[in-house]
């Protein structure tokens, strides 16, 4: 099963993170303007537009930031063999399935809290050897299910950037921290808005 950026993707990105935003605020609209009628209309304009703004210019910039990220991505699953196949551009990589040791997902990972920008969702997947592959909700919608084990680690973040991640993470959360030999603690979920876990990685 080969996965990338394709039209669905966009569609349901689009649409989870700012089409149910910009449908419930022109429903706002709109019933203002039938129930107050046009002169209060203006005014309910800038108050929902204000409101808009705050909740979909973060998603917007999450949505750039994954196409930017994955655009040139292509993740190949082999059942058969039990391996994922990485490529971007130059880059390519085959990690099976027995050497990944960590797989999480960050962004919306269940109905705890709504937020456009938390409808997204990224991957980061790390292997034995230390590597660290992150991947976004744009090749694949639901990020858990694209392999089959070892299963998903959710954390719940408002704003699941990839950068923003990288800039904030301690240093136990660093591939090139970690002593290789040792394995990472089990059921890490986080249930926070989004600061970044602060568990100790090593066993």
């Amino acid at each position: 099963m080969e996965y990338r950026i394709n039209k669905k993707s966009h569609f349901l990105a689009i649409f989870d993170g700012i089409g149910l935003a910009s449908i419930v605020f022109t429903i706002g609209l709109t019933l203002i303007f039938l129930f107050k009628g046009p002169q209060f209309i203006l005014t309910a304009f800038w108050i929902f537009a204000g409101g808009y703004l705050i909740l979909v210019l973060p998603a917007l910039y999450i949505y750039l930031e994954y196409y930017l990220h994955d655009r040139n991505v292509i993740i190949t699953i082999n059942d058969e063999e039990n391996e994922l196949h990485y490529k971007k551009k130059n880059i390519e990589q085959t990690i099976a399935f027995k050497d990944i040791i960590l797989f999480e997902i960050f962004g919306e990972t269940g109905s705890y809290f709504w937020w456009p920008s938390s409808t997204f969702s990224f991957a980061r997947l790390i292997t034995k050897n230390g590597e660290e592959f992150f991947f976004t909700g744009l090749i694949k919608y639901k990020l858990e299910n694209i392999i089959p084990y070892p299963n998903a680690e959710k954390r719940r973040w408002l704003f699941p950037s990839i950068c923003f991640y990288k800039l904030v993470r301690t240093n136990n959360e660093i591939p090139s921290y970690w002593c290789l030999q040792k394995k990472p603690t089990a059921n890490r979920s986080v249930y926070g808005i989004g600061a970044p876990h602060r568990e100790n990685f090593l066993a």
